[in-house]
């Protein structure tokens, strides 16, 4: 029936996944507690650092499949800088390559079930938005 409670299957609240919690212990979150947020922080920067740094540390002149996907997303995001920025704005270009795959990183990381998107918080877009203002 419609009203009655189901007995089985998995009962998780939607919004669940924006809970910061600590990942040992229970003694709640203090000024160096590590937590799920840092856990996937630090997920996105080994993910970014295996898609871009590694695959181009032997670049080759006919390169391989992640060297490909890593010069793709370099040309990409170039491309884009120069036609916003014109060809004096590539100064920046090496802090907005570094913030795109960072937020891009991010936000794909929490379409995996059980993940957490570090950029849904607004501590995380605070931080990148004063970043990006004083820069």
């Amino acid at each position: 029936m419609a009203g009655e409670a189901s007995s089985g299957g998995i009962e998780a609240h939607p919004m669940d996944q924006f809970l910061i919690k600590p990942l040992f212990g229970d003694e709640g979150l203090g000024l160096f507690t590590v937590t799920n947020q840092t856990l996937w922080l630090a997920i996105g920067v080994l993910i970014a650092f295996a898609l871009l740094a590694l695959p181009t540390r032997n670049a080759t002149l006919v390169p391989g499949r992640m060297q490909s996907v890593a010069e793709s997303l370099y040309i990409f995001v170039r491309k884009m800088a120069v036609d916003i920025l014109g060809e004096e704005g590539l100064k920046f270009f090496p802090y907005l390559f570094t913030l795109f795959v960072f937020i891009l990183i991010s936000n794909v990381s929490g379409l995996i079930p059980a993940s957490f998107t570090v950029t849904s918080h607004i501590a995380v877009t605070g931080v990148l938005a004063m970043m990006v203002f004083l820069t």
